[in-house]
C-alpha cells in the first residue's frame, strides 16, 4: 500500500479522544529498532549504510517527530512501532 508522504501523520478518532498514528518508512524502522538497542551511530551506519551526518540528521528528525524523550520512551516505542520482522525458522536439511 503506498502512502502519500504528506499524510504520513493522521489523527483518528478513538472513543472520543484524538489519537496519533504515526507511519514509518523501512529505513525509519530500521534506525528506530537499533537506536532502542542502545547503537552508536556509527554503529548504524556500517549496518544500515548511509554517513554519519545522514545518521544523525535522521536519528534526530526521528527523535522529534516520535516526540521521544528517554531512551525508556524509545525503547517501547520501537516495540510498538518497529517489531523486528518474525521470520520462520526452517529445519537444516540432512545431508
Amino acid at each position: 500500500m503506498h502512502v502519500d508522504p504528506a499524510n504520513r501523520e493522521r489523527l483518528l478518532k478513538c472513543e472520543g479522544k484524538a489519537e496519533r498514528v504515526v507511519i514509518l518508512s523501512p529505513r525509519e524502522k530500521r534506525l528506530l529498532r537499533r537506536l532502542a538497542e542502545g547503537k552508536s551511530d556509527g554503529r548504524i551506519r556500517l549496518e544500515i549504510g548511509g554517513t554519519l551526518e545522514q545518521i544523525g540528521a535522521q536519528r534526530l528528525r526521528l527523535v522529534a517527530k516520535l516526540h521521544i524523550g528517554s531512551q525508556a520512551e524509545l525503547v517501547k516505542l520501537a516495540e510498538q512501532l518497529a517489531p523486528y520482522p518474525k521470520r520462520s525458522i526452517s529445519p537444516k536439511p540432512n545431508r
